[in-house]
């Protein structure tokens, strides 16, 4: 739904139905970041009340109006991520490499995304068309109203439309859905070509079972010596599930990030997984109009539970990759999931 544009007429700025579209945008917002411990909802302004006297300098603030819709922004520009376009491979820029994910620090911020020349809200005292200069900040008494107040609040929400799921808690995990999603099976040998060949068969013969909240990987491992030999192999896939309940259930686009280590420190190698190691590899996107638990389609690992390749060099090695590491050194990035909230307005 389009804003309604305003206009320099004195006349639009007290109309409660426009007034309202700010009440409801920030209140989406608000909605949006529950999560991240922003509570509290806006009430609607009714016709007939004194709109200028409760809503626009409240002293002290305790409803809104533009200074204090101006002043809550504010305080939830950083639960809101640097937006991005859902999909776009991570080659494109934005979160590739990154240790954290960026969210806005300030209004400087939004007003930056927002493509305009100034980092704060405009005010007058004056009126333009009479000569009056622009000054910045949050709008105090005195100040007058007109269309630039609109238009900056605008443009904040207007950037304001993604948020981080966390991914180092049980926000976002991996399920199996009821399938068996998890396989192993370890091989002996007087020499190491024996021990993975032992270790393949047993491999074929095993029974996958079901595990929850396991992270996808693919595996091999040797280990031993002389004429002690053993080998291991492993594979498991899992469905993201995100778990971020909103009240009241909101729709959104929710695209989806791992990053993916080396198994146990040995020699990086995919398997032919669609991973990537040392940076966010983009997965999935998915519609959680139906609010959640969520899963997506996106299946994480090689469903066949294919036999993961040895490592090409001899000796005690482990080769492969796991996931979404649960201890990484970059917990807060390593496992996460991005939200685009379908606001009503935008």
């Amino acid at each position: 739904m389009a804003w309604t544009t305003t206009t320099w007429a004195n006349y639009d700025w007290a109309q409660a139905a426009i007034l309202n579209e700010f009440v409801g945008a920030l209140n989406e917002r608000i909605n949006a970041a529950q999560a991240h411990g922003v509570s509290g909802q806006y009430p609607a302004i009714v016709v007939g009340e004194d709109v200028q006297l409760a809503y626009y300098q409240p002293t002290p603030i305790t409803m809104g109006g533009f200074r204090g819709w101006q002043a809550k922004i504010s305080s939830l520009a950083s639960q809101f991520v640097v937006s991005h376009d859902a999909g776009v491979e991570l080659a494109a820029g934005y979160y590739d490499g990154a240790a954290t994910i960026p969210n806005y620090a300030n209004l400087a911020a939004l007003f930056a995304a927002a493509g305009v020349g100034y980092t704060h809200c405009r005010r007058y005292t004056t009126h333009p068309d009479d000569g009056g200069a622009v000054a910045y900040g949050l709008c105090v008494a005195g100040d007058i109203i007109g269309p630039w107040l609109f238009e900056d609040l605008q443009l904040l929400l207007g950037v304001m439309k993604w948020t981080q799921i966390n991914g180092g808690g049980s926000q976002v995990e991996y399920d199996s859905q009821g399938e068996s999603n998890y396989k192993t099976a370890a091989g002996t040998g007087a020499t190491e070509a024996a021990a993975k060949a032992d270790a393949l068969v047993n491999y074929a013969a095993a029974s996958p079972s079901s595990v929850d909240g396991y992270e996808p990987r693919a595996h091999s491992q040797t280990a031993g010596g002389g004429a002690a030999w053993t080998a291991t192999l492993l594979r498991s896939y899992g469905y993201l599930k995100v778990s971020r309940a909103t009240t009241p259930p909101t729709s959104r686009d929710i695209d989806f990030y791992a990053r993916a280590y080396a198994y146990n420190g040995g020699e990086w190698e995919d398997n032919g997984d669609v991973v990537a190691n040392s940076v966010f590899s983009w997965f999935s996107s998915l519609d959680d109009s139906m609010n959640n638990p969520a899963y997506s389609p996106l299946c994480l690992g090689d469903s066949l539970l294919v036999a993961p390749g040895w490592s090409p060099n001899p000796g005690p090695i482990s080769r492969g990759y796991v996931a979404g590491d649960p201890n990484p050194n970059l917990s807060q990035a390593d496992r996460v999931a991005v939200e685009r909230w379908n606001f009503v307005y935008p």
